[in-house]
């Protein structure tokens, strides 16, 4: 996935904020990605996507301690 604004191809899944993003978007499988580069948050039908090894691109650096 790449940045729509700065063609970077680091987006990151953000927390849902609002009631748009909360209640309707989840319905529609929707998720909010954001571009740590230029702080654009696009809305996108996947939660993330994978690498040819099947692995998240968005692997957890929350699990990290």
């Amino acid at each position: 996935m790449q940045c729509s604004k700065c063609n970077s191809g680091e987006l990151r899944r953000i927390k849902r904020t609002g009631l748009w993003q909360k209640f309707i978007l989840p319905l529609l499988d929707y998720y909010p990605w954001e571009c740590p580069q230029c702080r654009v948050v696009q809305i996108v039908k996947h939660r993330a996507e994978h690498h040819s090894d099947g692995h998240p691109h968005s692997a957890s650096n929350k699990n990290k301690s």
